[in-house]
This record gives structure tokens, C-alpha cells and sequence, in this order.
């Protein structure tokens, strides 16, 4: 729910971000196996925009009157 009540929807192909952890090339492994901090970040400002609690910058979002 958004503020006032009002339900929203989304139409976006990504639903969230999913971290990377490790990248393996043969013996070689990039990463330390926990998400860095770019990741959580990107991921709560989506939630926050999907949800209603932070504003939608582009307008993608829009208001879907309860029944």
C-alpha cells in the first residue's frame, strides 16, 4: 500500500536485486562470498520506490484504486 491507501502495481522485469557474491574462473574466485555495499543499497531504494515509501523518479508507477 501506498501513502493514503492507495494499492500500486508494477510492470518492471527486474522484482529485485540479487547480489553476487563470487565469480569463479577456473582457480581463480572474485569475491569474498558475502554481498558488497552497492547491492543492499540498489535493492532497499527499488523496494522503497515499489512500495510507496520513497518517490517514483521516473513516474513509472501508478495508483490503482481500491475495489
Amino acid at each position: 500500500m501506498g501513502p493514503g491507501g492507495t494499492a500500486y502495481g508494477h510492470a518492471f522485469t527486474p522484482h529485485t536485486v540479487t547480489p553476487v557474491a563470487r565469480v569463479c574462473d577456473g582457480d581463480r574466485a572474485v569475491g569474498d562470498g558475502t554481498p558488497g555495499p552497492v547491492t543492499p543499497a540498489l535493492r532497499d531504494a527499488l523496494l522503497g520506490v515499489r512500495t510507496g515509501r520513497a518517490p517514483d523518479p521516473r513516474g513509472r508507477l501508478r495508483p490503482v484504486p481500491a475495489a
